[in-house]
């Protein structure tokens, strides 16, 4: 497979992915199928959380791997969610 054919591969995946996440945030379809969504395309355990810290969906693998999440732990990456410059949650993730 030349390098052309190989980087095509790879952009269709990756955008497969992001339209599946879009697509269910243009759909309404909830947290959970987004935070599920967000997971295949960041291929990581995703929670989305709420400033108060109140979990409002988890896509893990596993019991365990929801608990690394969400304990914050190493390996655990964080990201504020900003609507108009006021904060309203947090998205963690943890690759797979």
């Amino acid at each position: 497979m030349s390098a052309k054919e190989e980087q095509r591969t790879t952009n269709d995946a990756f955008g497969g992915t992001l339209e599946a996440l879009s697509g269910a945030i243009e759909s309404g379809a909830g947290l959970p199928a987004v935070a599920r969504a967000a997971g295949k395309a960041l291929d990581a355990s995703v929670a989305l959380i709420d400033r108060s810290s109140t979990v409002l969906a988890v896509a893990a693998a596993s019991a365990d791997e929801e608990k690394k999440l969400l304990s914050g732990g190493p390996g655990v990456d964080a990201l504020d969610l900003r609507v108009a410059d006021n904060p309203v949650g947090e998205l963690r993730w943890r690759p797979r």
